[in-house]
């Protein structure tokens, strides 16, 4: 049988039924038109299900592999390389700064979040950073 019907709850608690082809699509009818049908879009919903499972972390890593591949082709290894480590170093400068801003800001009650975006945002920026980051935290947040 190439059909297997499950239920499930679906989002209001309501139950709906949902067809979930065999795994191996053998089934006595293989020959007829609609369980060649199911077999392909049971195969088409793992397909999309392993799709959706996949983490950033393997894209990331084919992006700084075809990076590093291109800055390989082109020669300019050093500038890039130079680049990254200069805004590794200003993002701990930055999450440095607001280390001690925050310490200073328990007198007052008030405290920025320390993650690598404002951190990259105070070290590259500098003072008109960390003051865009308190307009922001005081006026939209409601700090």
């Amino acid at each position: 049988m190439l059909w297997n019907r499950t239920w499930d709850r679906g989002p209001g608690g309501t139950a709906s039924s949902m067809y979930t082809p065999d795994p191996d699509c053998s089934g006595k009818k293989e020959r007829e038109r609609s369980n060649r049908l199911a077999c392909l879009i049971g195969l088409y919903q793992k397909v999309q299900e392993r799709m959706r499972k996949m983490e950033i972390g393997w894209w990331g890593a084919v992006a700084a592999g075809g990076a590093v591949l291109f800055m390989l082709l082109s020669r300019s290894f050093i500038k890039p390389l130079r680049l990254i480590w200069f805004s590794l170093l200003y993002t701990a400068v930055g999450a440095l700064v607001l280390f001690l801003l925050n310490l200073a800001g328990e007198w007052v009650d008030f405290r920025l979040p320390i993650n690598p975006v404002t951190a990259f945002i105070t070290g590259v920026l500098g003072v008109p950073g960390l003051v865009y980051l308190i307009l922001v935290k005081v006026f939209l947040v409601g700090g």
